[in-house]
């Protein structure tokens, strides 16, 4: 049975970037920069948790793979 996305490190990369963004709109961020805060994670956990986050609405992601991602305004408001 395929394992659920991980809800609660897509909550923490919105607020990390959040943090990073200083919470200013249309900032993009390098996907490995997301990363270097999570240093014991699977890339592979990281993309699924990406993956949701953008599926949810609270971030945008550019590239296939998605190589840069920015908050959108909901994950700005939820993030705050």
């Amino acid at each position: 049975m395929p394992r659920k996305p991980p809800l609660g490190l897509a909550r923490k990369l919105r607020d990390d970037l959040y943090t990073i963004t200083a919470g200013r709109p249309m900032r993009w961020v390098m996907v490995g920069e997301l990363g270097l805060r999570h240093p014991d994670t699977a890339m592979a956990t990281l993309d699924a948790a990406l993956a949701l986050a953008i599926e949810k609405g609270w971030m945008r992601g550019e590239g296939s793979p998605v190589h840069s991602v920015m908050l959108t305004d909901e994950g700005r408001r939820l993030a705050q």
